[in-house]
């Protein structure tokens, strides 16, 4: 499994400030499988190995350690990539070329 940023992600990320200190949280609309149930994706960037004990993923990625939650590993494929439509100017998930979550919120961690 890989987590892949594109470059207009990575570019859109350093022009806010925020490419070594994010949490990407998916919308609440990503089913899990079940009828009523819904997972949020969250990733962080770059924290101490034991400062996130809900985070029970890590994952090298090219911008760095990614945290996730068992949750958010449900929704994951063999290829996950991060990308920035500049158009709507939002961030969006793809797994394995297809679309997952379309409007990832941003948040930073400090």
């Amino acid at each position: 499994m890989q987590i892949f940023f594109s470059h207009k992600a990575i570019d859109k990320l350093k022009e806010l400030g925020m490419f070594h200190n994010m949490i990407l949280l998916t919308s609440n609309e990503v089913e899990n499988g079940s009828p009523h149930a819904f997972d949020q994706v969250v990733l962080r960037t770059n924290e101490a190995d034991d400062a996130l004990p809900q985070y029970s993923h890590k994952f090298e990625t090219h911008v760095g350690p990614l945290y996730a939650s068992d949750d958010a590993t449900k929704l994951f494929g063999t290829d996950n990539r991060i990308d920035f439509d500049e158009f709507r100017q939002v961030f969006v998930f793809l797994r394995d070329g297809q679309m997952i979550d379309d409007n990832l919120y941003l948040q930073n961690k400090s």
